[in-house]
């Protein structure tokens, strides 16, 4: 049977022939043919550290070269691959290399969080008939964070850029009023303590003076 092949990403097709499987004529003997197209490569390719250059049989290639921006889920995955136009071939051995490079977030990497939704290109709001409450948790430590309506896209690995980070709240007692003040009073207390012992060492160092003299 006659089926069309390419070899160069579609740049260019042929016809080869291809002999189906099957039986001998009047023989329950069955037939298989392998044809080896080795030879239609008959050069290794060159040039995989140095891809796009005239010299080389490589080039880059983006899956999203063809959009206006070339990143993808807050980055830029390039691939390295052989040229359409390259009659070569790569080899066992051959590893296709791969470069990801952080994007600067844009809004494109932010969701609604849930509750939140858009209204047309506005930014995100409470759903109808949702709530938000700034209540600490049970268990607060520090900070405790609320949601500002927006969460990463997942897998999205943008750095920078456009923000909408959760909200930072201290812990009730936690202020930086009062970490000070608890903070003063460590302070004063050892500063004492170093006082008291102080005193007491010389005091000590005095009586054994007067016995020495006495």
């Amino acid at each position: 049977s006659r089926r069309r092949h390419t070899r160069c990403s579609g740049v260019s097709w042929a016809r080869r022939c291809v002999q189906e499987t099957g039986q001998k004529p009047g023989s329950e003997e069955g037939i298989l043919i392998t044809f080896d197209f080795q030879t239609l490569h008959k050069e290794k390719c060159k040039g995989i550290d140095d891809p796009d250059s005239p010299q080389s049989d490589y080039e880059t290639w983006s899956p999203n070269s063809s959009a206006t921006s070339k990143c993808l889920l807050g980055h830029e995955l390039t691939f390295v691959r052989r040229k359409r136009e390259s009659t070569c071939y790569n080899g066992e051995d051959f590893e296709r290399p791969r470069f990801v490079q952080d994007c600067e977030c844009t809004e494109d990497d932010w969701e609604c969080d849930i509750g939140y939704e858009r209204q047309g290109d506005g930014p995100c709001q409470l759903s109808k008939g949702q709530t938000t409450s700034t209540d600490p948790p049970e268990i607060c430590q520090d900070y405790y964070y609320i949601s500002s309506g927006y969460r990463k896209v997942a897998g999205d690995t943008c750095q920078g850029g456009v923000r909408h980070e959760s909200l930072r709240l201290p812990c009730p007692g936690t202020t930086i009023f009062s970490r000070n003040f608890k903070a003063v009073i460590f302070i004063g207390l050892l500063f004492g303590l170093i006082v008291l012992f102080k005193n007491q060492i010389l005091d000590g160092i005095d009586k054994i003076k007067g016995k020495v003299s006495g």
